[in-house]
């Protein structure tokens, strides 16, 4: 798939054997139902450290060459937008992602026919989802249980945006192992974040499909953070004073493959 590094509209059929050409297959998830007037926009999500693709336990480098290994990188993606070139944007509706490791593709939903300049999305769940309670949804839903927990055990605080838990070297030499922890659990409706990706034309045809490529590089979470003070949050009573300076670096997690 590396060589796919741009938004991709492709037939249903093609879909079908692309997707089986990932590092983790995915399972079918919800069928493609085109129209006339509309496609189906996917999202396929790679999971990195800096410029390396990993599993969970696998340990890279940072941007300056610091060892670092993921524990837990789950995150909640929604309110999906494609823009179009007169600043205008078609909204697709109840789209929710929750993004772990095991996963890379996700369906978005269905998007009018047209051109479009590029995507966004937040990071974190609405107000109304947010309030949600994961014990009346059944196991498959994105809104219930998980293990690791998605959910800070009550409605009024709500979902975890972003679980992001791992290990690091911080040796002046930057020669240690990676060692010390780190452990973010981000939510509330005041720290939800909006992403909006760079410029980067795409069409969606009659009954076409859209596929768009995104890293996920989780290493640039700690950028601009002191690890000897700011390794931990989980936004209500650990360190809450840290978890919007985490949350305020979400936006660039994300960038095109």
């Amino acid at each position: 798939m590396k060589n796919f590094k741009s938004i991709i509209i492709i037939s249903f059929t093609c879909f079908l054997v692309f997707s089986a050409c990932h590092k983790k297959q995915d399972p079918a998830t919800v069928p493609v139902t085109p129209t006339a007037n509309t496609g189906t926009l996917y999202v396929h999500l790679h999971t990195d450290l800096d410029t390396n693709e990993v599993l969970i336990g696998d340990t890279a480098y940072t941007s300056d060459r610091r060892k670092i290994t993921l524990t837990t990188a789950q995150l909640y993606l929604s309110g999906f937008k494609a823009f179009k070139s007169d600043g205008s944007s078609v909204s697709i509706q109840n789209s929710y992602i929750l993004k772990t490791v095991d996963s890379e593709l996700y369906l978005v939903g269905t998007i009018p026919v047209g051109n479009y300049t590029t995507i966004g999305f937040n990071v974190g769940l609405d107000s109304v989802a947010n309030a949600k309670d994961p014990s009346t949804f059944p196991s498959g839903s994105i809104f219930a249980m998980h293990t690791p927990s998605m959910w800070f055990g009550s409605t009024q605080k709500g979902y975890i945006f972003a679980n992001i838990s791992g290990y690091i070297d911080t040796s002046a030499n930057k020669k240690g192992k990676a060692n010390y922890p780190f452990n973010y659990k981000i939510g509330s409706n005041a720290l939800l974040q909006t992403v909006k990706m760079p410029a980067k034309a795409f069409t969606i045809t009659p009954n076409g499909v859209g596929l768009v490529h995104i890293i996920v590089d989780y290493a640039k979470v700690i950028n601009g953070l002191s690890l000897s003070t700011q390794n931990m949050t989980d936004t209500y009573t650990i360190n809450p004073s840290l978890a919007p300076k985490v949350a305020a670096n979400f936006p660039n997690l994300f960038r095109y493959e």
